[in-house]
């Protein structure tokens, strides 16, 4: 029997199989790692009722399918990290994720997600968003705020201009928007974004160092 103290659950790096469980209640967990093994089938619409005290979800690298949940809500401020990359989800970015008041990384690449990115996840909490080698297309977003570290939109179906507002990017460390249908020129403003570092390093990036930076 598992025990409802359990506050920290790390199965990453097997080959565990099947279904993720939708009856499992873990109210106490806040941190959930579940990358690199072979789990199936979609994610549990419920999984934000299951697990209320969620600050880490780590769900990359298995073979998931169907769409993202659409029930995120306010309730889950403690969630920060949601990796869901290197799946097989489809379908829009659900608009509740923005509720999400304290999230921090979002990493969502490698899907087959399709549509616009939703203007909910305009939020000054938001560090790192990674929704490259997709399918989802419009505009890129004006509307990001400045604080962000981290942008990777690369492998899309974007189309237009780069947004000046992006400008604004002061704290901007990575920012990838290689192979989607941009055209016009690169604003001149851009030269301003000094933190920007070299493509190769973003392996130094990761979830927990882009946390740590903000509290500091």
């Amino acid at each position: 029997m598992i025990s409802f103290s359990l506050t920290h659950l790390d199965l990453s790096n097997n080959q565990i199989k099947g279904n993720l469980p939708h009856q499992l209640v873990f109210p106490n967990v806040t941190k959930l790692f579940l990358q690199s093994n072979l789990f199936s089938g979609p994610i549990p619409s419920n999984i934000s009722v299951l697990m209320p005290s969620l600050q880490y979800l780590d769900l990359s690298e298995n073979l998931l399918h169907g769409e993202l949940p659409d029930h995120w809500n306010k309730s889950q401020m403690d969630l920060r990290v949601v990796d869901i990359s290197y799946n097989n989800i489809r379908g829009k970015i659900p608009s509740s994720m923005g509720f999400l008041g304290n999230l921090s990384i979002l990493v969502l690449s490698n899907n087959n997600l399709s549509g616009e990115i939703p203007s909910s996840l305009q939020s000054r909490s938001i560090l790192s968003m990674d929704f490259g080698a997709n399918r989802l297309s419009g505009n890129l977003p004006s509307w990001i705020e400045s604080d962000i570290f981290m942008l990777r939109l690369r492998s899309n179906l974007f189309n237009g201009t780069i947004p000046r507002e992006w400008c604004n990017f002061s704290l901007l460390h990575i920012l990838d928007i290689a192979q989607n249908n941009l055209f016009g020129g690169i604003p001149d403003c851009l030269n301003k974004l000094k933190a920007l570092v070299d493509s190769n390093n973003t392996d130094q990036y990761n979830s927990f160092d882009l946390i740590q930076r903000k509290q500091t």
